[in-house]
């Protein structure tokens, strides 16, 4: 959360661009920010891509036990 006169604002975040700390491993997308990383996986994109990646791992695991 931001509060009106705090020296971290919004715009000044969007303008630091620190790819590597809002970096969505999963979507493979720059959310520009922690906040922004955070905010884009409460998305449901965000969490049907992690659900599609949960349902591969364990159809893998399956088949290895076979």
């Amino acid at each position: 959360m931001f509060f009106q006169g705090d020296i971290r604002s919004f715009d000044n975040l969007r303008r630091k661009k620190a790819s590597s700390m809002g970096w969505c491993r999963i979507c493979k997308v720059d959310c520009e920010t922690v906040e922004g990383l955070d905010l884009h996986s409460q998305t449901k994109e965000h969490q049907k891509m992690a659900m599609d990646i949960v349902k591969t791992i364990k159809q893998n695991a399956k088949k290895q036990k076979l």
